[in-house]
Protein backbone atom coordinates (compact mmCIF):
# COMPACT_ATOMS: atom_id res chain seq x y z
CA UNK A 1 0.00 0.00 0.00
CA UNK A 2 1.28 3.23 -0.88
CA UNK A 3 0.44 5.41 1.86
CA UNK A 4 1.91 8.55 3.02
CA UNK A 5 4.39 6.84 4.99
CA UNK A 6 6.02 4.62 2.33
CA UNK A 7 5.50 7.76 -0.20
CA UNK A 8 7.89 9.57 2.06
CA UNK A 9 10.76 7.11 2.25
CA UNK A 10 10.52 6.37 -1.55
CA UNK A 11 10.67 9.85 -2.57
CA UNK A 12 13.71 10.56 -0.24
CA UNK A 13 15.49 7.30 -1.59
CA UNK A 14 14.70 8.60 -5.13
CA UNK A 15 16.35 12.05 -4.34
CA UNK A 16 19.42 10.11 -2.83
CA UNK A 17 19.61 8.35 -6.30
CA UNK A 18 19.73 12.02 -8.25
CA UNK A 19 15.96 12.37 -9.47
CA UNK A 20 14.98 15.34 -10.40
CA UNK A 21 11.13 15.41 -10.34
CA UNK A 22 8.70 12.93 -9.05
CA UNK A 23 5.14 12.65 -10.73
CA UNK A 24 2.80 10.58 -8.84
CA UNK A 25 -0.73 8.76 -11.12
CA UNK A 26 -3.27 7.75 -8.92
CA UNK A 27 -4.73 4.43 -9.15
CA UNK A 28 -8.18 3.15 -8.38
CA UNK A 29 -8.79 4.01 -4.86
CA UNK A 30 -5.51 5.19 -4.39
CA UNK A 31 -5.85 8.82 -2.32
CA UNK A 32 -3.32 11.53 -2.82
CA UNK A 33 -0.49 11.10 0.31
CA UNK A 34 0.79 14.47 1.22
CA UNK A 35 1.24 16.34 -1.34
CA UNK A 36 2.52 19.04 0.71
CA UNK A 37 5.76 16.16 0.74
CA UNK A 38 5.78 16.60 -2.85
CA UNK A 39 8.99 19.31 -3.40
CA UNK A 40 10.15 19.29 -0.02
CA UNK A 41 13.37 18.41 0.48
CA UNK A 42 14.14 19.15 4.08
CA UNK A 43 10.57 18.37 5.59
CA UNK A 44 10.81 18.96 9.63
CA UNK A 45 9.34 17.17 12.54
CA UNK A 46 6.27 19.48 12.58
CA UNK A 47 5.14 18.24 9.20
CA UNK A 48 6.27 14.68 9.53
CA UNK A 49 3.81 14.65 13.04
CA UNK A 50 0.66 15.80 10.46
CA UNK A 51 0.51 12.28 9.29
CA UNK A 52 -0.63 10.65 12.78
CA UNK A 53 -3.89 12.10 11.41
CA UNK A 54 -5.88 10.75 8.84
CA UNK A 55 -8.26 12.74 6.64
CA UNK A 56 -11.31 10.19 5.35
CA UNK A 57 -11.10 9.23 1.99
CA UNK A 58 -13.23 10.76 -0.89
CA UNK A 59 -14.90 7.74 -2.48
CA UNK A 60 -18.12 6.07 -1.13
CA UNK A 61 -18.65 2.46 0.73
CA UNK A 62 -21.86 1.27 -1.41
CA UNK A 63 -23.37 -2.13 -0.52
CA UNK A 64 -26.51 -4.04 -1.42
CA UNK A 65 -28.62 -2.78 -4.53
CA UNK A 66 -31.75 -1.28 -5.28
CA UNK A 67 -33.06 2.98 -5.83
CA UNK A 68 -33.59 3.41 -1.58
CA UNK A 69 -30.66 4.43 0.47
CA UNK A 70 -29.99 4.42 3.66
CA UNK A 71 -26.50 6.02 5.35
CA UNK A 72 -25.04 3.20 7.38
CA UNK A 73 -22.13 5.51 8.38
CA UNK A 74 -20.44 8.68 8.18
CA UNK A 75 -17.06 9.77 7.85
CA UNK A 76 -14.52 9.09 10.32
CA UNK A 77 -10.67 10.34 10.61
CA UNK A 78 -8.06 7.92 11.05
CA UNK A 79 -5.22 7.40 13.37
CA UNK A 80 -1.65 5.74 12.92
CA UNK A 81 1.63 6.31 14.79
CA UNK A 82 4.92 5.73 13.25
CA UNK A 83 8.71 5.42 14.27
CA UNK A 84 11.11 7.63 12.62
CA UNK A 85 14.85 7.39 12.20
CA UNK A 86 16.54 10.82 12.02
CA UNK A 87 19.85 9.66 10.80
CA UNK A 88 18.48 8.59 7.79
CA UNK A 89 15.87 10.65 7.52
CA UNK A 90 12.94 7.40 6.63
CA UNK A 91 10.11 5.88 9.06
CA UNK A 92 11.38 2.43 10.03
CA UNK A 93 7.60 1.56 11.12
CA UNK A 94 4.18 2.33 11.04
CA UNK A 95 0.95 1.72 12.55
CA UNK A 96 -2.54 2.13 11.60
CA UNK A 97 -4.45 2.73 15.15
CA UNK A 98 -7.53 3.37 13.41
CA UNK A 99 -8.67 3.17 9.90
CA UNK A 100 -10.10 5.96 8.01
CA UNK A 101 -13.78 5.96 6.77
CA UNK A 102 -15.95 7.45 3.90
CA UNK A 103 -19.76 6.90 3.78
CA UNK A 104 -21.16 3.54 3.84
CA UNK A 105 -24.32 3.68 1.86
CA UNK A 106 -27.05 0.97 2.17
CA UNK A 107 -28.49 0.63 -1.38
CA UNK A 108 -31.90 -1.37 -0.79
CA UNK A 109 -35.23 -2.08 -2.68
CA UNK A 110 -34.11 -4.00 -5.58
CA UNK A 111 -36.52 -6.29 -7.14
CA UNK A 112 -36.78 -8.80 -9.95
CA UNK A 113 -39.26 -7.59 -12.93
CA UNK A 114 -40.95 -5.09 -10.63
CA UNK A 115 -40.76 -1.46 -10.87
CA UNK A 116 -42.64 1.92 -9.66
CA UNK A 117 -43.70 4.83 -11.16
CA UNK A 118 -42.36 8.53 -9.67
CA UNK A 119 -42.96 12.19 -10.50
CA UNK A 120 -41.08 14.78 -9.31
CA UNK A 121 -41.52 18.95 -9.02
CA UNK A 122 -45.36 18.98 -9.20
CA UNK A 123 -48.20 19.31 -8.22
CA UNK A 124 -48.64 21.20 -11.64
CA UNK A 125 -52.25 22.47 -12.70
CA UNK A 126 -52.16 21.59 -16.28
CA UNK A 127 -49.82 18.11 -16.18
CA UNK A 128 -50.93 16.68 -13.00
CA UNK A 129 -54.43 16.04 -13.72
CA UNK A 130 -53.54 14.88 -17.02
CA UNK A 131 -51.14 11.82 -15.87
CA UNK A 132 -53.44 11.34 -13.41
CA UNK A 133 -56.40 10.22 -15.40
CA UNK A 134 -53.23 7.99 -17.00
CA UNK A 135 -52.88 6.41 -14.36
CA UNK A 136 -56.68 6.07 -13.16
CA UNK A 137 -56.95 4.58 -16.95
CA UNK A 138 -54.33 1.97 -16.84
CA UNK A 139 -54.85 1.18 -13.05
CA UNK A 140 -51.21 2.31 -11.84
CA UNK A 141 -50.32 3.42 -9.17
CA UNK A 142 -48.05 6.12 -8.63
CA UNK A 143 -45.62 8.57 -6.31
CA UNK A 144 -45.74 12.38 -6.50
CA UNK A 145 -42.44 14.08 -5.08
CA UNK A 146 -44.02 17.58 -4.47
CA UNK A 147 -42.45 20.73 -4.30
CA UNK A 148 -43.70 23.39 -1.55
CA UNK A 149 -44.39 25.71 -3.63
CA UNK A 150 -46.51 24.17 -6.10
CA UNK A 151 -48.41 22.47 -3.36
CA UNK A 152 -49.25 25.81 -1.65
CA UNK A 153 -50.48 26.79 -4.82
CA UNK A 154 -52.62 23.75 -5.52
CA UNK A 155 -53.96 21.54 -2.64
CA UNK A 156 -56.39 19.93 -4.39
CA UNK A 157 -54.45 18.26 -6.81
CA UNK A 158 -52.62 17.05 -3.79
CA UNK A 159 -55.53 15.94 -2.61
CA UNK A 160 -56.34 14.36 -5.66
CA UNK A 161 -53.38 12.38 -5.50
CA UNK A 162 -53.63 10.78 -1.94
CA UNK A 163 -57.47 10.22 -2.48
CA UNK A 164 -56.63 8.00 -5.73
CA UNK A 165 -54.41 6.16 -3.73
CA UNK A 166 -50.74 7.53 -4.86
CA UNK A 167 -47.98 7.64 -2.54
CA UNK A 168 -46.56 11.21 -1.92
CA UNK A 169 -43.18 11.96 -1.08
CA UNK A 170 -41.07 15.16 0.09
CA UNK A 171 -38.97 16.95 -2.74
CA UNK A 172 -38.36 20.27 -0.65
CA UNK A 173 -39.92 23.62 -0.65
CA UNK A 174 -38.05 25.69 -3.40
CA UNK A 175 -36.22 23.40 -4.61
CA UNK A 176 -32.86 24.20 -4.04
CA UNK A 177 -29.56 22.74 -4.75
CA UNK A 178 -29.39 20.62 -2.28
CA UNK A 179 -25.97 20.47 -1.79
CA UNK A 180 -25.34 24.24 -1.54
CA UNK A 181 -27.48 25.54 1.23
CA UNK A 182 -26.88 25.28 4.99
CA UNK A 183 -28.28 22.47 7.35
CA UNK A 184 -30.89 24.71 8.42
CA UNK A 185 -32.22 25.60 5.58
CA UNK A 186 -32.14 21.86 4.85
CA UNK A 187 -34.32 21.34 8.07
CA UNK A 188 -36.54 24.50 6.95
CA UNK A 189 -37.09 22.75 3.54
CA UNK A 190 -38.04 19.15 4.65
CA UNK A 191 -40.01 21.06 7.33
CA UNK A 192 -42.19 23.38 5.36
CA UNK A 193 -43.38 20.90 2.94
CA UNK A 194 -43.87 17.88 5.25
CA UNK A 195 -46.34 20.02 7.74
CA UNK A 196 -47.63 21.59 4.36
CA UNK A 197 -48.36 17.65 3.33
CA UNK A 198 -49.68 16.96 7.01
CA UNK A 199 -52.78 20.00 6.97
CA UNK A 200 -53.66 19.24 3.65
CA UNK A 201 -53.78 15.36 3.26
CA UNK A 202 -53.74 14.79 7.65
CA UNK A 203 -50.77 12.11 6.91
CA UNK A 204 -47.08 12.18 7.12
CA UNK A 205 -44.60 11.37 4.42
CA UNK A 206 -41.55 9.33 5.28
CA UNK A 207 -40.23 9.74 1.76
CA UNK A 208 -37.72 12.16 0.36
CA UNK A 209 -35.79 12.77 -3.43
CA UNK A 210 -33.34 15.57 -2.96
CA UNK A 211 -33.64 17.95 -5.43
CA UNK A 212 -31.64 17.11 -8.43
CA UNK A 213 -31.85 13.64 -7.48
CA UNK A 214 -29.36 10.78 -7.17
CA UNK A 215 -29.87 8.55 -10.52
CA UNK A 216 -26.47 8.67 -11.26
CA UNK A 217 -23.76 6.51 -9.43
CA UNK A 218 -21.86 8.86 -6.80
CA UNK A 219 -18.17 8.61 -6.41
CA UNK A 220 -17.46 11.47 -4.28
CA UNK A 221 -18.42 12.29 -0.60
CA UNK A 222 -19.21 15.60 -1.29
CA UNK A 223 -21.74 14.88 -3.89
CA UNK A 224 -24.10 13.31 -0.78
CA UNK A 225 -22.23 14.81 2.57
CA UNK A 226 -26.09 17.09 3.16
CA UNK A 227 -28.50 13.47 2.91
CA UNK A 228 -27.68 12.07 6.33
CA UNK A 229 -29.73 15.24 7.39
CA UNK A 230 -32.62 14.53 5.73
CA UNK A 231 -32.38 10.44 7.58
CA UNK A 232 -31.63 11.55 11.03
CA UNK A 233 -35.26 13.56 10.26
CA UNK A 234 -36.75 10.13 9.66
CA UNK A 235 -36.81 9.78 5.89
CA UNK A 236 -36.10 7.03 3.54
CA UNK A 237 -33.88 9.16 0.78
CA UNK A 238 -35.23 7.32 -2.45
CA UNK A 239 -33.31 7.42 -5.91
CA UNK A 240 -34.39 6.32 -8.97
CA UNK A 241 -31.65 4.09 -11.45
CA UNK A 242 -34.20 4.77 -14.29
CA UNK A 243 -34.35 7.79 -15.43
CA UNK A 244 -36.88 9.38 -18.52
CA UNK A 245 -34.78 12.11 -19.12
CA UNK A 246 -37.82 14.17 -19.69
CA UNK A 247 -36.12 17.22 -17.80
CA UNK A 248 -33.74 17.64 -20.87
CA UNK A 249 -34.41 19.64 -23.60
CA UNK A 250 -33.68 20.01 -27.27
CA UNK A 251 -33.49 23.81 -28.46
CA UNK A 252 -35.47 24.90 -25.87
CA UNK A 253 -38.09 22.24 -26.04
CA UNK A 254 -38.96 19.15 -24.35
CA UNK A 255 -36.91 15.98 -25.76
CA UNK A 256 -39.36 14.11 -28.15
CA UNK A 257 -42.11 11.56 -26.59
CA UNK A 258 -40.08 8.47 -28.57
CA UNK A 259 -36.72 9.85 -26.81
CA UNK A 260 -38.61 9.42 -23.60
CA UNK A 261 -39.63 6.27 -24.36
CA UNK A 262 -36.52 4.98 -25.38
CA UNK A 263 -34.93 6.28 -22.28
CA UNK A 264 -37.06 4.43 -20.07
CA UNK A 265 -37.10 1.12 -21.81
CA UNK A 266 -33.53 1.06 -22.26
CA UNK A 267 -33.13 1.19 -18.63
CA UNK A 268 -35.72 -0.99 -17.47
CA UNK A 269 -33.68 -4.35 -15.99
CA UNK A 270 -31.54 -1.62 -14.69
CA UNK A 271 -33.26 -0.69 -11.54
CA UNK A 272 -36.72 -0.62 -9.99
CA UNK A 273 -37.94 3.35 -9.79
CA UNK A 274 -38.59 5.10 -13.05
CA UNK A 275 -38.24 9.37 -12.69
CA UNK A 276 -40.78 11.49 -14.31
CA UNK A 277 -41.85 14.78 -13.98
CA UNK A 278 -45.09 16.35 -13.56
CA UNK A 279 -44.16 19.83 -13.13
CA UNK A 280 -41.06 22.41 -13.57
CA UNK A 281 -41.54 22.79 -17.50
CA UNK A 282 -43.32 21.57 -20.31
CA UNK A 283 -44.50 18.11 -19.73
CA UNK A 284 -46.42 17.71 -22.62
CA UNK A 285 -44.31 15.18 -23.67
CA UNK A 286 -44.25 13.04 -20.79
CA UNK A 287 -47.98 12.81 -20.90
CA UNK A 288 -48.00 11.95 -24.46
CA UNK A 289 -44.83 9.07 -23.44
CA UNK A 290 -46.84 8.01 -20.00
CA UNK A 291 -49.28 5.46 -21.43
CA UNK A 292 -47.15 4.01 -23.81
CA UNK A 293 -44.64 3.24 -20.83
CA UNK A 294 -47.11 1.99 -19.38
CA UNK A 295 -47.70 -0.86 -21.92
CA UNK A 296 -44.43 -1.43 -22.83
CA UNK A 297 -43.02 -2.10 -19.49
CA UNK A 298 -46.07 -4.85 -18.33
CA UNK A 299 -45.35 -6.54 -22.44
CA UNK A 300 -42.27 -7.03 -21.45
CA UNK A 301 -43.20 -8.70 -18.43
CA UNK A 302 -42.55 -5.78 -15.48
CA UNK A 303 -45.02 -5.29 -12.85
CA UNK A 304 -45.60 -1.92 -11.30
CA UNK A 305 -46.35 -1.77 -8.04
CA UNK A 306 -46.13 0.85 -5.30
CA UNK A 307 -42.30 0.62 -3.97
CA UNK A 308 -42.88 2.49 -0.80
CA UNK A 309 -46.06 2.34 1.62
CA UNK A 310 -45.11 1.15 4.42
CA UNK A 311 -47.18 -0.88 6.42
CA UNK A 312 -46.42 1.48 9.97
CA UNK A 313 -47.40 4.48 8.09
CA UNK A 314 -50.55 6.14 9.34
CA UNK A 315 -52.25 9.37 9.90
CA UNK A 316 -50.76 10.24 13.06
CA UNK A 317 -49.44 13.40 14.33
CA UNK A 318 -46.15 14.45 16.28
CA UNK A 319 -44.46 18.30 17.38
CA UNK A 320 -42.06 18.00 14.48
CA UNK A 321 -41.17 16.63 11.33
CA UNK A 322 -38.79 14.17 12.98
CA UNK A 323 -41.05 10.63 11.14
CA UNK A 324 -41.16 6.94 13.20
CA UNK A 325 -37.25 6.01 13.02
CA UNK A 326 -38.20 2.41 12.51
CA UNK A 327 -39.09 3.38 9.13
CA UNK A 328 -34.93 2.94 9.18
CA UNK A 329 -34.52 -0.07 10.79
CA UNK A 330 -33.07 -3.60 9.65
CA UNK A 331 -31.14 -1.94 7.05
CA UNK A 332 -29.27 -5.29 5.85
CA UNK A 333 -32.22 -7.57 6.35
CA UNK A 334 -35.34 -7.28 4.70
CA UNK A 335 -37.47 -3.94 4.58
CA UNK A 336 -41.03 -4.77 4.33
CA UNK A 337 -43.24 -2.85 2.07
CA UNK A 338 -47.30 -3.12 1.70
CA UNK A 339 -47.84 -3.80 -1.58
CA UNK A 340 -44.01 -4.27 -2.86
CA UNK A 341 -41.65 -6.24 -0.47
CA UNK A 342 -38.01 -5.11 -1.31
CA UNK A 343 -35.15 -7.58 -0.39
CA UNK A 344 -31.52 -6.22 0.13
CA UNK A 345 -28.86 -8.29 1.19
CA UNK A 346 -26.04 -7.40 2.64
CA UNK A 347 -23.58 -8.09 0.30
CA UNK A 348 -20.56 -5.68 0.33
CA UNK A 349 -19.08 -3.85 -3.01
CA UNK A 350 -17.50 -1.43 -3.41
CA UNK A 351 -18.42 0.75 -6.68
CA UNK A 352 -16.01 3.26 -8.00
CA UNK A 353 -17.91 4.77 -11.54
CA UNK A 354 -18.06 7.66 -13.44
CA UNK A 355 -20.88 9.56 -14.12
CA UNK A 356 -23.47 8.04 -16.82
CA UNK A 357 -23.12 10.33 -19.92
CA UNK A 358 -25.59 12.88 -20.14
CA UNK A 359 -25.74 13.51 -16.73
CA UNK A 360 -28.29 16.47 -16.35
CA UNK A 361 -26.71 19.69 -16.37
CA UNK A 362 -27.62 21.80 -12.69
CA UNK A 363 -27.97 25.28 -14.20
CA UNK A 364 -30.42 24.50 -17.41
CA UNK A 365 -33.56 23.37 -15.72
CA UNK A 366 -35.34 23.77 -12.43
CA UNK A 367 -35.68 19.74 -11.52
CA UNK A 368 -34.60 19.32 -12.95
CA UNK A 369 -9.34 6.16 2.42
CA UNK A 370 -6.49 6.27 3.95
CA UNK A 371 -3.98 8.50 2.45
Amino acid sequence: MLDAITGYNQLRASERLGVQGTVMFRLGSLRYFHLAYLGRHSPDDAIRQTLTDIAPGPDLILEGNGDVWRFGDTPKRGKRSFTYDAATDLFTDENYEAYPLSYDIDQIGAAKKKVAITFDDGPDPRWTPQILNILKEKSVPGTFFVIGVATSENPEILKREYAEGHEIGNHTYTHPNFDEITKTQIRWELNLTQRLIESTIGVKSILFRPPYGIDHQPEYAEEVAQLPIAQDMGYLIVGQKIDSHDWQQVAGAQIPEQEIINNVMRQAEDGNIILFHDGGGDRAHTVLALPRIIDALRAQGLRIRFGFRPHWQNARRSDDAAVDRRALAGSRGWLHFRNLSLAARGNRHHLYRRHRAGQRPRANHRHSGAD
